[in-house]
Formats: C-alpha cells, structure tokens, sequence
C-alpha cells in the first residue's frame, strides 16, 4: 500500500480550500444571475388590487402618465388636446392602446412607478428613473383624467424586468394590448409573463415553459380590478364579452391543439367552461366568441391568399352558432368582417378581383353595409367605437381623408351622415414616443 508522500500531503492540504472557494463562488454568481433577472420575494402580481393603485387626474400627471393639463388645439374642428406616451413597440400599433368604453377612452400610457412611503428614506436609484406601465380613462368631453391605474408591479427593484413596450408577451403573435366588452363596462389587457421559478432561461424566448402568462380586466366605470386569469401556456388572444373574459392559450404558438377558456366577471371565483380551439381567436360579442382560419394579422388582398372562415361559437360550450365563409379580412378587434359580393350583392364563396362590390358584416349585430370603392376604419368615439366609410390620408399626393359615412359598432340603422365626434391619436411619427390623444369632429361628404 502506498503512503501520500508529504508533497501529496502538502497540495491536498491547499487543494480543498481552493474547491470550497470555487463552489461558493459558483453559488454567489447563481444567486446574483437570478436576483438580477427574475423578481426576489413571494410572487408579484403585474396589476395591484388594492385601492392604492388607482389614483385621479393629479396621480395621472405626478407618475407622468399625462403632461400637463387638457388644452385646446388649434385646428377648429378639435375640443381638447391631451399629451401622453402611448405604449407601442415594432411589432405593436400604437392604436391597440387605445380603446373606447361607454365612459370615455381608456389608454394603456408609459408611466413612472410612484415610490413608496418607506423608500422616501433610501437613496434614488437609477430604476426609479424607468418607465412603468398605466391605464387612464378621460372625460370625453374634456379630456381631464377620470382615473389613473398603476399596472407596475410593486417591487421597485424589478424595474429592470419590466418595460413600459412589453406588456404582451414578447415571443408570442402579440395579443390585442386593449380590448373593451361590446357594452363598454370592462377593459381587458395582457400582462408581461412572470418567471415561475428557476429555467433553464433568463427569458421567456428562451425557457417559456418557466413563465406565466396573463390577462387583467378591470372596470372602464371605476378602474377597479374585476379578474386576473394567469396561464404558463401561451395566449394567443383575448377578448370580452358583456359578462366574461375570454382567454385562448396553447402549448404552441398557433391555435391547433390549444383551448379557449371564458371565466365569469360576475363572480371571479367561478371554474372557467373550456373547450377545443378552432381558430385564431380574433373577439367577441354580445352573443360568442369569433375566431377566424386566418391570422388576424393577414389581409387578403389579392387571389393569392386564402380565402378565410369566421365562426360565432356559444362562450360556454363552444358550439358554433354562425358561420361565414369567403371573408377578405377581420376588421380589428374582431368586431366586423369584409368580404365581396356579386352585383346582386350576394356573398362570393371567395375573394375575387373581379368581385361587383364588397360588405361590411357587424358581427355584434349581423348587420350588413355595403363599402364598394370605401376603406373601413375602427374609430373610437367620445362613448365607445363606430365603422367610419372614406378614403384614407395620401400624403405623397397631398389629398386629404375623406369620409362618406359612419355606423356605430353593434349598430343596425345603416349609414349615418350627421358629424362624428372621435378620439384621435396624433404623433411626430409612426415610432415618436411623444403622443397626444385629440377630440375631433369627422365632417361626412356623402357617398357622392
């Protein structure tokens, strides 16, 4: 048997320390990595519940969800003027952070987290400098803040975590950021995922299995918060009824082999009814849950596309209650289709170029307008949101918008002409991070 010579001794004696140092030193360094990029301490919720978080017109330009206050515009067809930050990104509209309710417009704003009473002591740090997110309603008829939400989560020290362009989650086709009940009494909107524990990531792209997802509906009467609903599958949309939230999730990216869920509003405690998904979910009405065979993302406009199919299913069960085929495109939010017709204005089984004309079909009514040689544009409105007929802006040939004629959403009475109050958003430009939100009135020129 051979004895450790004084050397072996000598090194072992050295070695073991050097181990200890190295382990310790691996376990600080994990224990930095995931302080720095995953929230410390119990679970945060992305959208306080208690009545801290909601605040009024002064709470709103504190936190910098609003500069200043309403003001008159210049131009003479405008009532009043509010400068806020619109929350947007490159794969966002600035326009789904915008939504219009039965009391006025609600925006979900770039904001600044207010600090808390006990941090008034410590020293500032660089993260209190970094935008947060809000919500804010305004008066339609002045502009004033009606109620200011903090949808921030209350750590400050995850600042670095959270930013004011990804409150969907960024590996997803991003949900619609806002989306307001056919009534216009709720608000819903999808959360920034939140780490479920250690991954095998330090982001959702990279580890999505370590992360959940989710969506808040708050009411567009008070700001209260009425539900979260938090998944670790992805969302892929969401959308509300008068009296549900309904949420679409799947382990994929795409809708095969993914679920829709609708939870109560009335009473939040309620198991959600869940049933198979049939395709994208792109909104919902009154009376079900629209989802469409094609990408809401994709308009078809030429005979290359395929042509898609819009379904109305029962929110408790899922059983399809309405069917149409041959649709051009899903107008935002899900609350209308286009498709073409024959000169008997019969809808064709597909898009076609050579088609007589086309229709708008409202989907909360079953309604239909015709829009032949007309672009269809959402708009919100002092009270909620309305189909505007015309010709976009052409900046490059220098013709204005024109406009022929509007229709309230859900409404059935046919094409209006009196003026159009509505809540524009104005900007530098498309990537401008400075925006303000304008009451102005559309003048109709008829379809002449």
């Amino acid at each position: 048997m051979n004895r450790p010579t004084p050397a072996r001794i000598h090194m072992r004696r050295y070695l073991w320390p050097a181990v200890l140092l190295t382990i310790i030193a691996v376990v600080l360094g994990a224990w930095f990595t995931w302080g720095h990029y995953y929230p410390r301490g119990p679970r945060l919720i992305q959208v306080p519940g208690d009545s801290s978080a909601l605040g009024g017109a002064s709470d709103a330009e504190k936190a910098g969800a609003v500069t200043g206050d309403p003001h008159t515009p210049s131009a003479p067809e405008a009532t009043w003027e509010v400068a806020t930050r619109l929350v947007h990104s490159p794969r966002t509209l600035k326009e789904d952070a915008l939504t219009g309710t039965a009391y006025g417009p609600v925006a979900l704003v770039v904001a600044s987290t207010p600090q808390p009473e006990s941090s008034a002591s410590r020293s500032p740090s660089p993260k209190d400098e970094e935008p947060s997110t809000a919500l804010i309603s305004l008066d339609p008829e002045t502009g004033a803040v009606r109620w200011y939400r903090d949808i921030s989560p209350i750590d400050n020290d995850d600042h670095d975590f959270w930013s004011a362009d990804s409150v969907f989650s960024p590996y997803n086709p991003p949900p619609r950021m806002l989306a307001s009940s056919p009534d216009g009494e709720y608000v819903a909107f999808s959360l920034l995922p939140v780490p479920d524990g250690p991954g095998l990531g330090i982001s959702p792209e990279s580890d999505p299995r370590a992360w959940i997802n989710g969506v808040a509906v708050v009411s567009a009467r008070t700001g209260e918060l009425v539900r979260i609903v938090q998944t670790k599958e992805n969302i892929l949309g969401q959308a509300l009824t008068n009296d549900a939230l309904v949420v679409q999730t799947s382990t994929a990216l795409r809708p095969s082999g993914g679920s829709i869920s609708t939870y109560s509003l009335s009473n939040p405690g309620e198991a959600p009814s869940t049933w198979d998904s049939t395709g994208w979910l792109v909104g919902a009405t009154s009376r079900g849950v629209v989802q469409s065979s094609v990408n809401p993302s994709d308009r078809c406009f030429d005979m290359s596309c395929s042509p898609g199919i819009v379904t109305i299913s029962d929110p408790a069960t899922g059983t399809v209650t309405e069917t149409y085929t041959g649709v051009r495109w899903v107008l935002p939010r899900g609350g209308g289709l286009v498709r073409d017709v024959d000169s008997q204005g019969v809808p064709l089984a597909s898009p076609s170029d050579d088609a007589a004309g086309s229709e708008l079909v409202d989907l909360e009514s079953g309604a239909t307008l015709s829009t032949s040689g007309h672009d269809v544009t959402r708009i919100v409105t002092t009270t909620g949101t309305a189909w505007v007929l015309g010709t976009a802006r052409d900046d490059e040939a220098g013709t204005p918008a024109r406009y022929v004629g509007w229709t309230p959403v859900g409404g059935s009475e046919g094409l209006r002409q009196e003026p159009l109050d509505v809540i524009e958003i104005e900007s530098a430009d498309d990537q401008s991070d400075s925006h303000s939100l304008r009451r102005t009135t559309l003048t109709m020129e008829g379809a002449g």
